[in-house]
């Protein structure tokens, strides 16, 4: 039998992708641009105590890792 999931997590991140995705559409549309929003919108969520502290540190570690190789690929968009 699967393990539960707390309906604040499935609330927090479903709210943390759509707004993430829609404000990407609004301007660059680019992965860069979608981690970005979806970091500021993971501490919002993490702040309003729907997610925990971790799902932050995750999309914290990897907007480093997109950003890094991005500048080391030459300034190119992935």
């Amino acid at each position: 039998m699967a393990p539960m999931v707390p309906s604040n997590l499935i609330i927090g991140l479903a709210l943390m992708f759509m707004l993430a995705l829609i404000m990407t559409y609004w301007t660059y549309q680019d992965v860069e641009t979608f981690f970005i929003f979806l970091t500021i919108f993971a501490g919002f969520v993490v702040w309003a105590g729907l997610i925990d502290l971790w799902v932050l540190i995750i999309c914290v570690i990897v907007l480093c890792l997109i950003i890094v190789r991005s500048t080391f690929s030459g300034g190119q968009r992935i």
